[in-house]
Parts: structure tokens; C-alpha cells; sequence
């Protein structure tokens, strides 16, 4: 089966009383233009196949997102809700796959947070569960959004942290009559934990590393686990959010996977990136995701400073020449090479071959070509 392509982004249309509270002006309109441009303005062979918004809380702009997009992703997650007296949680989620039938009953599952506190607690905030048939038979995906902080990093770390508790009892309710598809899970959303190097707290350590949270001992963050050349650590960090009011950049928003082990299949990131940025606060997270192969994530790829050059390399002939076999082991796997080296490098490719260039500074936009060269001069 191909790779699949899934998008988390936070696309901050709040509701009208919350506008009003900030001394803000309602933009959900022009909000849901921005987003809805930016995903279909995508090549089409790049555009997600399922797509989780955060904050979509204005009627208004739900429906003009309804309107704009569910011609391209028609199967659609509208609304998770509580009633009574509480706002909507804010997710929707749509998909270009159809959406399988869960063992739970319906095509969605949906758990709402019991812990919340502050502003938080005037919206249903919650998880939901959907299933699709791609990269493997059934793929688990749940799409949240998290308590926020409001005067520190790290406030409310405690509810945090629960919420991720019942993410994790969620995902195993829906999974109990399915054993050993939890390697084939995916988990994004707004985590509003703060996972960059300019973070004053050690949440994100005390949940992903130090058992925080029951979902953090089989799942992992995928940013962190793939998006890095081997031997090296967060040159670049996936940053997915800027404070408007102080500039202070962030990341965020997260795309977890299981951990080797969990199952005998397991989905790997194959890519991450973060790409649409001038819609939100927030910026679009993608991960093209499939079944884990040798050297088709960033942080095991091919040394190709290591392969024994076969012509080159002399003083009359400085130039060396490198042949590097690569191994697509499925339909829309990739393959990752890592030069370690700074120079000037020419890519040549067998016919049928798609070559992207990145810095390992920056994995979301790829390095653009200052010359050809003909392979046979």
C-alpha cells in the first residue's frame, strides 16, 4: 500500500464571546479562507489524506470549512460534543480515505476529558479515534487537542497529563478487540507542551522520557524520535508555533508513533515538516507516514560518505564518484541519505527515481539546485 500523508494544525478560530473577551475582531471567516487555500493551493500529490484541525470553534467558519473542503476530503469528522452547557471541543477531522468501521460501533470513537481547568473547561475538550485502510490493513489515528497554559509553561501540567492518561485508555478500549495493531497507531494533536530547546520547563521530558504519562511507555514523539541525520539531535527543532505578542517561537503540536517492540508492525514518519504558516498562531505539522524500513527516516539513513567511491579521488582527478543502492522495500516508501560533510555535491538518479535535497537544519523545505550537470561530461 502507499504512505500516509496526515496533517495536525491548530487553526485558532475561537468563538465569538472569546473574541470579544480578548478585544479581538471575529476572523473564523477569513480564517477558514486562509486554511482552506493554503491546503488546497498543495500540489496534489503532496496534499494530506487526513487532515485534524484544532480550535475550530466559530460556527462560521466550521461551515465555510465544510463548504471548501469536503469536496476534496469528503469523509468528515464535523464536531466532537459534550452538550449541555459547554462549547465544542474544537476538533474536526477530514479525511480523503474512507473511514473504517470501528469494533467500538460508528466510524469514530470519542472520549471528553474529565480534567480540564481554567478557560478550558468551557469546551468539550477531548479525544477522537478514527481507522483508515492505508499504509497497512488498519491504521489507528487519534487527533486531540490538550489543556492549555495560561500564565507559565508548565500550569496545569498536572491535567496534561491525565488527558494523555485517558488518550492512552481511549486508544486501548478501541484496540481490545484488535490486539497487536497498537504499532500501527498514530496520535496528533496540540499537545501545548512545550517541546523546544528554549523551553523553561522539564514537562516534555517528564512525559515523554521520565513516565509522566501511561501513553508515553509505548508511544513516542515522532519529531524526536525520526526527524534528525544519526549522531545528531535537534538541529532542527520542528517548531509549529509563534507567540504574536512576544515572538518567542515554539513547538507544540506533535505526531507520535509507537515504539519498536509494540508490534510486528510498526509506522515510522518518513517525513516531517511544517510547511503552511500564515493562516494561525499555529503552523500545519505533516508527517508522511508508512511501515518501517531500513533507511526510510532521517534518523537512519545511509551514511553516503561512507560507500567506497568507484572512480575520483586522485589529485589529477579530484572529483570522486560514489554508486549508493538504495532498497524501496514498499509502494511509496522512501529512502534517506545522509552527507555529513559540507562540499558541492551533484545528484545523479536511475530513471523513475524522485531526489529531494534538505538541510539537516531544516526538513520542512527542500534545498533548491544551484546547477546541472550531465553525468557523461
Amino acid at each position: 500500500m502507499p504512505a500516509l500523508k496526515v496533517m495536525t494544525f491548530n487553526v485558532q478560530m475561537l468563538p465569538l464571546v472569546a473574541t470579544a473577551i480578548e478585544g479581538q475582531n471575529d476572523r473564523a471567516k477569513a480564517i477558514a479562507n486562509d486554511v482552506a487555500n493554503a491546503l488546497l493551493g498543495l500540489p496534489a500529490d503532496e496534499r494530506p489524506d487526513v487532515i485534524a484541525l484544532n480550535e475550530v470553534f466559530n460556527e462560521e467558519g466550521r461551515s465555510q470549512l465544510m463548504s471548501r473542503l469536503s469536496g476534496t476530503w469528503p469523509n468528515v469528522i464535523d464536531k466532537i460534543f459534550d452538550g449541555l452547557f459547554e462549547d465544542d471541543s474544537g476538533l474536526m477531522l477530514f479525511s480523503r480515505l474512507p473511514l473504517l468501521p470501528l469494533p467500538t460501533g460508528g466510524i469514530h470513537f470519542e472520549h471528553i476529558y474529565e480534567a480540564h481547568n481554567g478557560a478550558d473547561s468551557l469546551a468539550s475538550k477531548a479525544v477522537g479515534i478514527v481507522q483508515v485502510g492505508t499504509p497497512v490493513d488498519r491504521t489507528t489515528i487519534a487527533f486531540t487537542h490538550l489543556q492549555a497554559s495560561y500564565q507559565t509553561e508548565d500550569e496545569f501540567a498536572s491535567i496534561r497529563a491525565k488527558q494523555l492518561d485517558a488518550i492512552f485508555h481511549a486508544v486501548d478500549k478501541v484496540l481490545e478487540q484488535q490486539p497487536g495493531r497498537r504499532g500501527k497507531v498514530i496520535i496528533m494533536g496540540d499537545l501545548n507542551i512545550r517541546g523546544d530547546s528554549g523551553a523553561a520547563s522539564s514537562e516534555w521530558g517528564s512525559i515523554f522520557e521520565g513516565g509522566g504519562s501511561l501513553l508515553f511507555g509505548p508511544y513516542q514523539d515522532g519529531w524526536k524520535a525520526y526527524m534528525h541525520p544519526p549522531g545528531t539531535d535537534g538541529l532542527d527543532e520542528g517548531v509549529t508555533n509563534i507567540a504574536f505578542k512576544t515572538g518567542v517561537r515554539q513547538r507544540l503540536d506533535y505526531i507520535c508513533f509507537a515504539k519498536p517492540g509494540q508490534a510486528d508492525i510498526l509506522l515510522v514518519a518518513q517525513h516531517m515538516r511544517v510547511r503552511l504558516k500564515n493562516s494561525s498562531d499555529h503552523f500545519a505539522l505533516e508527517a508522511v507516514v508508512h511501515q518501517i524500513s531500513d533507511h526510510n527516516r532521517p534518523a537512519d539513513a545511509k551514511d553516503g560518505l561512507s560507500i567506497m567511491p568507484s572512480a575520483g579521488g586522485t589529485p589529477g582527478q579530484p572529483t570522486t564518484v560514489r554508486r549508493i543502492d538504495v532498497q524501496f522495500e514498499h509502494d511509496g516508501s522512501y529512502q534517506w541519505i545522509f552527507v555529513k560533510t559540507p562540499g558541492t555535491y551533484t545528484f545523479h538518479k536511475t530513471d523513475g527515481f524522485r531526489i529531494e535535497v534538505y538541510f539537516a537544519s531544516n526538513l520542512s523545505h527542500s534545498v533548491k539546485r544551484l546547477d546541472t550537470l550531465d553525468f557523461r561530461l
